[in-house]
């Protein structure tokens, strides 16, 4: 039988542009399920890889499936020796993509001498890297489960040296036409001579060790540059797993010392527990075959290993050991080593908000009022994070995450109060997700003169951007001058609106201030305006009360062809609904501080969605309904955490900022204060939350984000993304 060709001739894609973004430039490998292409990333100028499921596989089938797993899962393993994913989506004919770094290099497969293997040096260094990658994954709770030196590339690193990276994680299979396949439905899932034997057999109770089992293959192989097990058919392969009889090395004749031998008859045991039970157990013997110290911390770092009950199968592949990560520094080109590990195991340690056991953190937004959806969404996507990291991850170096959440109202003094309440009595570690400017006016002079961090607050205001930036205060998102310079270039490039027909509507506090600076000076720079001779009208915080600012704007009826507009989400459709009604058609758009969701549910519920056809709401995040890693992810985890809730941006802008700052949470390590966090937080450099956005902060950058995206709704208040360039 002729297996079909994935991708029709010519291929489809090559010569294209994806996204606008990328550009696909040749295919570098195939197979029955998709394609790797070499792509370039047309902004930067890099080179990437695109890796694209085959048009054959339907929607919803079991390829998808796992295709889309693989991406979710390389968002998640943010680690030096794995294939960083950049962004993942479906193309506009229906194709399923995955956009990953572009690796300059050879497999382990194709480097390693055929008979002879590598050096010593090459092998200690080469193995460390690959048990780097693979505790990271375990850490996660995450089980490779197709190790194998096909899937594995020696990288070249500029200035010499290489760097490991593992792919294909999730087992996307069928890229690799070489590797000889296996695949029994329900059954197996890995390759022949590096699959454990239980995989043939029981994959739902297959846990780390299975990866350990492939480790021990992949080293045999690295040792001599020959499989572990071989012969002319798969079913001679598989007889002689299920025998454990490896082909003899030639040890006169390969360069690794002897004692490695008991290394890999321990780790290729049939039975699991006979088999090393952590990676870092193996890395220990690894060491001593070798004749070398171990680093100090991994001999420091608990190996048991305590698994569920056989009695709940369905949890058995989870992880529960404590593990060290083991990684390779690209500047220096040397190991480093961190711990993770159960608490019980560590020296007591308590900072105020942190103890043994729990980190708390404090939040102060609006759970009442006017804005209170705002809030709400903001503590809803936080608290999703949060839930994730606490019951799959097992908190931070064995720490759960703890949030108190109180109401200002959207009110400064009451915010101030709350901040208060929050350190001095409540005895938080860190403030994050506050919501608002003027709030923000208050809490901020209060958390510096505490020091007392700030973190991710839902405002894009320049109290919280100050140059060069405040010790303690850091924000996720790009600011209210971002987003409103976007709008009104769009205005002015794209639409070809007369710059002196574009007027504000603002909140009259210094979050309407903000952003009418933000037109202003866009506006100065770009022809001459000054901004006294711009349109503002605008209302008072926490009110509804637009009827002079609608009148206003009715008399320059005949002027005005564009309005920016920096409400909450009430005042801001009740303007915009009233100005159509009176007939008039401006161009609106609202920064995204508005909400977009319950300005959606505004028009629907109380104005008409006919009535926010073309309203234009800037983002700081992607659409909520892409198809991206990290939007993905977040659904996933709302609908499993909070089923009953709504998908909505406030709440996915929640989750992202939670996510970087347990980030930043887990590089300060275990000895946790204030300081330590802010030095972790500026070492964060290219942490990409699975938006294809890498986040940059320094000791003078603590924004991380610059990105704008766009939206526009149209007569079903329904948002679709929209390009402002």
């Amino acid at each position: 039988m002729v297996t079909p060709e994935p991708f029709p001739a010519p291929d489809p894609f090559v010569g294209t542009i994806l996204k606008d973004l990328y550009r696909i430039d040749r295919r570098i490998g195939r197979g029955g399920m998709g394609a790797v292409y070499q792509a370039t990333q047309l902004n930067l100028g890099r080179s990437v890889a695109v890796k694209f499921l085959a048009p054959l596989m339907g929607l919803g089938s079991e390829s998808l499936q796992r295709f889309q797993r693989e991406a979710m899962l390389l968002g998640q393993l943010n680690h030096p020796n794995i294939v960083g994913i950049l962004d993942s989506g479906v193309e506009t004919s229906g194709v399923s993509y995955m956009v990953m770094e572009f690796l300059k290099g050879q497999t382990l497969q194709q480097a390693v001498p055929s008979g002879k293997g590598l050096s010593i040096e090459a092998l200690v260094d080469y193995f460390a890297q690959i048990a780097g990658a693979i505790s990271a994954a375990h850490q996660l709770r995450l089980v490779h489960r197709d190790l194998k030196p096909e899937n594995i590339i020696v990288a070249e690193v500029v200035g010499g040296g290489h760097v490991l990276k593992v792919l294909d994680f999730g087992i996307a299979r069928g890229l690799d036409d070489t590797a000889t396949r296996l695949t029994l439905t329900d059954a197996a899932v890995g390759t022949p001579g590096y699959l454990a034997p239980e995989q043939l057999h029981d994959s739902e109770s297959l846990d780390e060790r299975c990866d350990i089992y492939a480790l021990g293959a992949v080293l045999y192989f690295m040792i001599c540059g020959l499989a572990p097990y071989r012969g002319k058919t798969v079913g001679a392969i598989l007889q002689m797993q299920i025998e454990g009889v490896t082909a003899p090395i030639a040890w006169d004749q390969v360069n690794g010392p002897r004692a490695l031998e008991g290394v890999i008859k321990k780790a290729i045991q049939r039975n699991p527990d006979a088999r090393y039970q952590s990676v870092n157990e193996m890395l220990l013997a690894f060491y001593g075959a070798c004749g070398m110290e171990p680093p100090t911390a991994l001999t420091r770092t608990p190996h048991a290993t305590s698994r569920p009950s056989r009695a709940h199968p369905g949890r058995r592949r989870l992880l529960y050991a404590c593990t060290a990560t083991i990684g390779l520094s690209l500047v220096s080109g040397t190991a480093w080593l961190t711990t993770r590990g159960d608490s019980q195991a560590r020296s007591p340690w308590s900072f105020r908000g942190v103890d043994n056991d729990s980190i708390r953190l404090g939040m102060s937004a609006a759970f009442t009022g006017p804005a209170k959806e705002l809030g709400r969404n903001m503590r809803l996507g936080i608290e999703t994070y949060f839930r994730y990291v606490n019951e799959e991850l097992g908190g931070v170096e064995g720490r759960k995450l703890k949030l108190l959440a109180l109401d200002d109202h959207y009110e400064p003094a009451r915010a101030e109060t709350n901040a208060r309440q929050l350190l001095e009595t409540d005895q938080v570690f860190a403030l994050v997700g506050n919501v608002g400017t003027q709030t923000a006016a208050v809490t901020v002079p209060y958390a510096v003169n505490n020091k007392f961090l700030l973190f991710g607050a839902l405002s894009g205001a320049g109290i919280l951007r100050k140059d060069p930036p405040e010790r303690y205060v850091f924000n996720y998102r790009a600011s209210y001058e971002q987003e409103t310079s976007a709008m009104v270039g769009y205005f002015l490039d794209v639409l070809k609106r007369p710059a002196d027909s574009i007027m504000v509507f603002a909140q009259d506090d210094a979050y309407g201030d903000s952003a009418f600076e933000g037109v202003a000076r866009t506006l100065r720079q770009r022809v001459g305006i000054d901004s006294k001779n711009i349109v503002r009208v605008g209302y008072d915080r926490n009110s509804t009360q637009v009827g002079e600012a609608v009148q206003k704007t009715l008399a320059l009826r005949e002027k005005v062809s564009a309005i920016v507009i920096a409400a909450t989400y009430t005042p801001a459709a009740k303007y915009i609904a009233d100005l159509r009604k009176a007939g008039m058609d401006a161009l609106c758009a609202v920064v995204s501080f508005v909400g977009a969701t319950p300005l959606a549910e505004e028009f629907i519920n109380n104005h008409g969605a006919e009535l926010a056809d073309g309203v234009i709401v800037t983002q700081v995040v992607p659409h909520i309904q892409s198809n991206a890693t990290g939007v993905l992810r977040f659904r996933e985890h709302l609908a499993r955490y909070s089923p009953s809730e709504s998908n909505s941006f406030v709440a996915l802008e929640g989750y992202v900022a939670a996510a970087v700052l347990v980030e930043g949470i887990r590089r300060a390590g275990w000895q946790l204060d204030t300081e330590r966090l802010v030095d972790a937080m500026e070492q964060i450099h290219g942490f990409d939350p699975g938006f294809g956005v890498a986040l940059q902060y320094g000791p003078s950058r603590h924004q991380g984000s610059d990105r704008v995206w766009a939206t526009v709704m149209d007569r079903t208040a329904t948002y679709r993304e929209l390009k402002l360039d």
